[in-house]
């Protein structure tokens, strides 16, 4: 629909003056660097194919590392700004002259120079990607001159800009098929190349991705997945990549008990006003197990689970609270499923009304009825469940926490996403009783 929409415009504004051509699309107007023609292509291609892509993986791999640490000392700076004004005055400032800069550098420049824009959706990583690999084709072209002859007709500075393109975006982002795709569009039986319209170009535009791929891997990860772990976000690998004695372990040779949390903090149906006060208060846990007690069999049971979220809601609401002579929550004081989704827009107010409610007297005999508000379809495992399956649930299913159970519902653990990442998986799994058994086997 966005790639629709601009030949839409395209088509029908020249300078913001209308031409008369509404609906009319011209494929050359969504062709960035110039190859006019299909190339007859050589085995030769191949070599600075290849030299694009390990220059693609070396830089990609530099702008990860300089990023990372531009990114570290942001924080750092930010953080010595004690007030929280100040602080989000000098983010926006930053903002801003970043977007001068930027301005000022991909369009009031070149505006003063005889040269073409490029299309906005260009980013700065094909800009950088297209400068290296378009001066390759220049020299290659001064080493070997213009030829028109069909063995050294692929020596273009266009097409070695696009190669470089691919190559550097690749560096950055460790894209693959996902980014050939962004560089091919198959429109009905013919195919096309985005930026270049030449389909001989297509296979060393894959080869050159590949190998800046694997330049790249060897010194760090993608711009994308090192940032979240900068910022210390669970996030999870496709496949969990464990190793012990320079070897990956076998994850389906371990169980989740290996690597639960045992301490689990558990509510009851109906619980004290004051006692949830404190324990939001007191952790940062994201979720929370329910127990229902069985009066016939004497026992606690797991019934379900409730978000940090939805205990905040119903503490705002008093109309919620009953006192111990109550046995259940009035259905008119019930509060709404939109209601209960809406996100907290003031946390220090709602910090406020937690310590009231911790400290004063008159909710100390205060009870909410958590029943109508609990997850009743909360998935479970058993303590002996296989911990590469429960990766694979918690990577589809995107859950942020489990419960594990006994044969009889009894609760005895939890495991969360950061329970999950390499390092944590490392350092508990070097306990487990399991790893010996593995080495046996070895």
């Amino acid at each position: 629909m966005a790639a629709l929409t601009t030949d839409l415009l395209s088509s029908s504004f020249h300078g913001f003056v209308y031409q008369g051509h509404f609906g009319f699309f011209k494929a050359e107007e969504s062709i960035l660097f110039g190859v006019k023609y299909l190339l007859d292509m050589n085995i030769l291609v191949f070599i600075p194919t290849i030299i694009l892509g390990i220059i693609g993986g070396l830089l990609g791999a530099l702008f990860v590392s300089m990023n990372l640490r531009v990114n570290k000392f942001r924080t750092k700076f930010f953080k010595l700004i004690k007030y929280e004004f100040v602080q989000k005055v000098c983010k926006l400032t930053e903002a801003v002259l970043t977007l001068i800069i930027t301005i000022t550098a991909t369009v009031y420049v070149p505006y003063f120079f005889p040269c073409t824009l490029l299309s906005s959706h260009v980013t700065e990583n094909r800009y950088t990607g297209a400068l290296y690999g378009r001066i390759i084709g220049l020299i290659m072209v001064s080493m070997f001159g213009v030829r028109t002859d069909k063995y050294g007709a692929w020596i273009d500075p266009g097409l070695f800009a696009i190669i470089g393109a691919a190559s550097y975006f690749c560096g950055v982002s460790r894209l693959t098929i996902s980014l050939t795709a962004i560089m091919v569009k198959k429109c009905g039986r013919e195919v096309e190349v985005e930026l270049t319209n030449d389909v001989q170009s297509l296979l060393p535009i894959m080869v050159a991705v590949m190998v800046a791929r694997m330049t790249g891997d060897l010194f760090n990860r993608s711009l994308y997945s090192s940032l979240l772990k900068q910022k210390c976000i669970p996030f999870l690998e496709p496949e969990p990549r464990v190793l012990y004695q320079n070897k990956p372990l076998n994850l389906e040779l371990f169980t989740v008990k290996d690597v639960m949390e045992r301490q689990v903090k558990v509510l009851h149906l109906r619980e004290k006003v004051s006692s949830l006060a404190t324990l939001l208060l007191e952790t940062k846990h994201c979720g929370f197990p329910v127990i229902y007690h069985m009066e016939q069999a004497h026992e606690e049971v797991f019934i379900g689970s409730i978000t940090r979220l939805e205990l905040y809601r119903i503490l705002e609401n008093g109309t919620l609270f009953e006192t111990q002579n109550d046995e259940s929550c009035k259905q008119h004081s019930q509060i709404s499923y939109n209601e209960m989704s809406v996100k907290l827009l003031n946390s220090t107010k709602v910090n406020l009304l937690l310590n009231e409610y911790r400290t004063d007297i008159r909710y100390k005999d205060c009870y909410v009825n958590l029943k109508p508000y609990i997850n009743q379809s909360a998935m479970t495992v058993h303590a002996n469940f296989s911990l590469q399956r429960t990766y694979t649930i918690f990577r589809t299913v995107g859950l942020r926490h489990l419960t594990v159970v006994d044969l009889r519902n009894h609760i005895l653990g939890i495991i969360t996403r950061k329970d999950l990442m390499a390092f944590q998986l490392e350092e508990k799994l070097l306990q487990s009783e399991n790893l010996e058994s593995e080495n046996d086997r070895r």
